[in-house]
């Protein structure tokens, strides 16, 4: 139970001092990012496009599409109830930009 606790209190490296802090904030970003494809992406395509779900498991390797659909052709989200908000945007684009220049 402390170690739950101090999970809060002091960041994942301290924890485990062999996880770097870089790899503790590209979760933080992937998390992040998967947050926004699970509450504004998924709604839709678990009704219209069911095997197009995201996953925190499948997301890096749908990360290029996700690009030119979001930012290139501003295609998605579709539709005008759903709209990301500008914190949202930025989660999307840092999440991109650490995948897509691995």
């Amino acid at each position: 139970m402390f170690a739950i606790l101090l999970r809060f209190i002091v960041p994942s490296a301290a924890l485990h001092p062999n996880v770097s802090h870089t790899a503790v904030l590209q979760e933080q970003i992937k998390s992040q990012a998967f947050t926004v494809l699970r509450t504004k992406c998924n709604v839709c395509h678990a009704t219209k496009k069911r095997t197009d779900i995201f996953t925190i498991s499948n997301m890096d390797s749908l990360a290029a599409d996700i690009q030119k659909q979001v930012f290139v052709k501003k295609k998605m989200p579709k539709g005008r109830k759903i709209k990301l908000t500008e914190k949202e945007t930025q989660n999307l684009r840092h999440w991109l930009d650490a995948t897509l220049s691995q």
